[in-house]
């Protein structure tokens, strides 16, 4: 709560006041990898007003003994929502971060998410690293930002860098 109060107070006014941005929740995403994609999720169902799109790449859904699936299910959907979800089978303990992401994902469709609201890239071959994360970055921000799925499109590229790396 002390970090949305922050980022609300401090950090979304200087933004503004330094950049060009849209001011209004369907053009403000909160995101974050691990322990950060678990807080953008969150910080999106508590304060929907200010964050209408949220990136979790790699969410430590585990965190608190899994609280968070509660917490969301128990919240209503936000007006305007938008949610990349991504985790790798090479993530966690025997995959489970895939697993809990998976979890999430179908709870999130049976709420009434869709293609359009919720992005959805399982990698086969991911890990919890940056560089990980920074090969599906650009088409998570796509698929936010532009209205169109990017997480078919993320993984393809993906797939694209291994033939390369292959071929060299």
């Amino acid at each position: 709560e002390h970090l949305l109060g922050w980022m609300r107070r401090e950090l979304m006014p200087r933004i503004s006041r330094e950049f060009q941005v849209r001011q209004d929740a369907a053009g403000t995403a909160i995101g974050g990898s691990s322990m950060g994609g678990l807080a953008a999720l969150y910080a999106h169902f508590r304060r929907p007003d200010l964050y209408g799109a949220a990136l979790c790449m790699s969410p430590s859904l585990w965190f608190a003994d899994g609280k968070i699936f509660d917490y969301v299910a128990a919240r209503p959907k936000p007006r305007s929502s938008r949610i990349y979800i991504d985790a790798g089978a090479r993530e966690g303990h025997r995959g489970q971060m895939l697993g809990d992401a998976e979890r999430l994902v179908l709870h999130l469709r049976a709420r009434g998410y869709d293609d359009i609201d919720l992005g959805w890239c399982p990698d086969p071959h991911g890990r919890h690293c940056e560089p990980d994360w920074r090969k599906r970055a650009p088409s998570a921000l796509e698929f936010l930002f532009s209205g169109e799925r990017g997480a078919d499109r993320d993984q393809s590229r993906e797939d694209e860098d291994r033939s390369a790396d292959r071929a060299a």
